[in-house]
């Protein structure tokens, strides 16, 4: 996207429902994204979908880029749709490295989203094992229903 020279606002959206912070984010342009945050991008914006980068780049497994994002002070607290937390996005994703990162920020294991599904459940529904294993060791409780 030649988003440099265009007239409309960093928050553009670029299609398929991400906006222009999303789509470097996913392609690791973190000069763009610096450019983009001089500029006065807010770094918790929300896609069309209502992720923000940092959920998208747990979801996907991005650790260089999770850990850009919260270096630069993007929320982690911040909920997309559904009631997604980055944390469940990461576990949905069975991103370990990413869960611990996260959970260092102080995120509830247990939280829910709007159909009440804990980080833990998304991790043994979508096969993560080794996410699984690492919820339950740091405090999930297996005994909530959604």
């Amino acid at each position: 996207m030649e988003w440099k020279n265009d007239k409309r606002d960093t928050q553009t959206i670029a299609g398929d429902n991400w906006n222009s912070l999303s789509s470097a984010v996913q392609t690791g342009n973190f000069a763009i994204i610096e450019d983009m945050l001089s500029r006065g991008l807010d770094i918790n914006t929300k896609n069309n979908d209502g992720k923000t980068a940092l959920i998208l780049a747990a979801w996907t497994g991005k650790i260089d880029a999770v850990n850009y994002l919260l270096d630069k002070g993007a929320d982690p607290f911040i909920e997309g749709h559904s009631g997604i937390t980055p944390l469940h996005a990461a576990s949905q994703g069975g991103n370990v490295t990413i869960i611990e990162r996260l959970m260092s920020r102080g995120l509830d294991v247990d939280s829910k989203d709007s159909g009440g599904s804990t980080p833990l459940m998304l991790a043994a529904a979508f096969g993560k094992i080794e996410a699984v294993n690492y919820l339950l060791d740091n405090g999930a409780d297996p005994s909530i229903r959604n």
